[in-house]
C-alpha cells in the first residue's frame, strides 16, 4: 500500500498478448456526494449476494470476475480517507487477484484516478471496471467478460474495447455508437441516448494509457485538491482518443443491465436485488430468477 507518485511502478513489456497477462485498474477515490454523509465507503456496501445467505461487499463483484478472466493483479486507486476500502480488500481476498493500492489525497475526476493505476501498470494491457457496480457476466465457452475483451482487443486490432450492456430501464447512461462490425464511432450522453447499449468494463493497449495520462496532465496538472477544474469522465476520455484517431472495438457481454448504486434509489435496488438473491437461494452467480431486469438475472 503506497502513495502515488512519478516513482510508482512500472511493468515489463509483454511480449504476448494474453488474457492472463492484464492489469485490472479499480478506481475507489470518489466522494460518493449524492449518497449523502455515510460511515461506510460505497465500494464495501455489502450487496453482492453469496451462499448461504451471506451478503460480501459490492467491490467483490468486479473483482472476483477480473479473475475468473484470468486477471492476477489489480490496482486500486482510492482516496486517502478510504481507509475502510484498503482494510477490507487488503492484498486481494481468495478468488480476487493480489491487490496494490495506490493512494491520492484528493480526486477531480474518474478519468484522474484511472491514470494513476494506468501510470502504475505501465506498459501492461490494462482491464478497468467500477468497484461500484453490480453486473452480470454468463460466461461463454468457458470465459468470463474480460477476456472476452481483450481477446477482441487483439483480434480486432483496436487500441480499447469497450464491454456493453443493455441500457438501464430505470435512469440514463452515456450511449455507445457502434456499427455492426463493433468499431466505435463515438458517444451519446444520457438524454439523447434511448436505444443505445452503454459501457461499464473496458480493455485497453498501452497506447490508450499513455493518451490518458497526456489528457490528464494538460487538463489537472500538479493538482492540489483546492481548486475545481471540472471532471473529465471515462467517456469522455474515450471521445477524445477516438477524435484523436484510436481505435475503439464494442463487445455484448451482457444481456442484462448493470446497476451503478452511486445514488439512494440505487443502492436500495442493490439491496433489494441481493435480498432476492438470497432469499431464493442463490448468489450472484446463481442468478435471480423473479426479475429480468437484475443484476443478478441469468
Amino acid at each position: 500500500m503506497r502513495r502515488a507518485s512519478p516513482a510508482t511502478r512500472r511493468f515489463a513489456r509483454m511480449s504476448s498478448f494474453r488474457p492472463d497477462s492484464v492489469i485490472g485498474v479499480v478506481p475507489a477515490a470518489g466522494s460518493a456526494t449524492r449518497l449523502g454523509g455515510r460511515a461506510l465507503s460505497k465500494e464495501i456496501e455489502p450487496v453482492y449476494p453469496a451462499p448461504p445467505g451471506q451478503a460480501r461487499p459490492i467491490a467483490f463483484c468486479l473483482l472476483e470476475r477480473l479473475r475468473a478472466s484470468g486477471v492476477d493483479r489489480a490496482f486500486v486507486v482510492s482516496s486517502a480517507d478510504k481507509v475502510d476500502v484498503r482494510d477490507t480488500l487488503g492484498g486481494g481476498p481468495a478468488g480476487t487477484p493480489a491487490l496494490d493500492h495506490l493512494i491520492v489525497e484528493a480526486s477531480p475526476a474518474a478519468a484522474y484516478t484511472v491514470s494513476i493505476g494506468t501510470a502504475a501498470a505501465g506498459e501492461a494491457t490494462v482491464a478497468l471496471g467500477f468497484p461500484d457496480v453490480l453486473w452480470n457476466d454468463p460466461m461463454r465457452d468457458g470465459e468470463g467478460a474480460f477476456a472476452r475483451l481483450a481477446h477482441a482487443l487483439a483480434e480486432s486490432g483496436a487500441e480499447i474495447a469497450l464491454g456493453l450492456f443493455p441500457p438501464s430501464p430505470d435512469y440514463a447512461t452515456d450511449g455507445v455508437v457502434a456499427g455492426d462490425d463493433g468499431v466505435v464511432a463515438g458517444f451519446e450522453p444520457g438524454d439523447r441516448a434511448e436505444g443505445l447499449a452503454t459501457w461499464t468494463l473496458a480493455v485497453w493497449r498501452p497506447s490508450f494509457s499513455r493518451f490518458l495520462e497526456r489528457e490528464v496532465a494538460a487538463r489537472y496538472g500538479p493538482w492540489s485538491g483546492r481548486t475545481p477544474r471540472g471532471e473529465l469522465t471515462m467517456t469522455q476520455a474515450f471521445a477524445l482518443a477516438i477524435e484523436a484517431g484510436l481505435s475503439a472495438t464494442a463487445v455484448q457481454v451482457s444481456d442484462h443491465p448493470f446497476l451503478d448504486i452511486g445514488e439512494p434509489a440505487r443502492l436500495e435496488a442493490a439491496r433489494a436485488a441481493c435480498r432476492s438473491a438470497m432469499d431464493a437461494g442463490g448468489s450472484a452467480d446463481s442468478g435471480n430468477p423473479t426479475d429480468d431486469r437484475a443484476p443478478f438475472a441469468e
